[in-house]
């Protein structure tokens, strides 16, 4: 391990790591690692929109300073995020969601479920020693769509015609 105290007092540090097989140490794999404090929290994708009992999937992204450009972190399940509510319309159903793939820069997808109508703002944050990052967004849950007209919800047309459907 090497370190590397800079001049903001973050820390970076260093390895390698070879893995051999234990009857060939000729056949082996190697990889550097570096280990970056994060600097940026941001939320990357979301639904700012749906219904009740639908639900809401946050892709978040952790960033570290890396040759003077942002990086993302590829994983971050493990780390401790808070998530808070300005309106309790929403629950957390998985804070590790396994129900869609990660999206572009993001680290980790938190599933959230509608459970009342309204406007929350979701604050999501990580501290990182004395420094707190963090985003926050506006989401919007709505009553779910019923079919007003027709009241069989069953339509049968003919090629070419049209029928007004009427939700409310």
């Amino acid at each position: 391990f090497k370190d590397h105290l800079h001049h903001d007092g973050s820390m970076t540090v260093e390895t390698s790591i070879r893995a051999a097989m234990t009857r060939n140490i000729k056949i082996f794999k190697s990889a550097y690692i570096i280990f970056l404090p994060p600097v940026k929290l941001e939320i990357v994708a979301y639904n700012f929109e749906t219904a009740i009992n639908d639900f809401i999937d946050v892709h978040i992204a952790l960033f570290a300073m890396y040759d003077n450009k942002l990086m993302p972190y590829t994983s971050c399940e493990n780390l401790i995020i808070d998530i808070e509510f300005s309106s309790p319309i929403l629950t957390i159903e998985s804070a590790d969601s396994d129900h869609t793939d990660k999206i572009k820069n993001a680290c980790r997808v938190i599933r959230l479920k509608a459970i009342h109508a309204g406007l929350t703002s979701l604050t999501v944050s990580y501290r990182h020693g004395n420094d707190i990052l963090k985003d926050d967004v506006q989401l919007l849950v709505n009553e779910k769509l019923i079919i007003f007209n027709p009241e069989s919800n069953e339509i049968v047309l003919p090629v070419g015609s049209s029928r007004n459907v009427i939700y409310q």
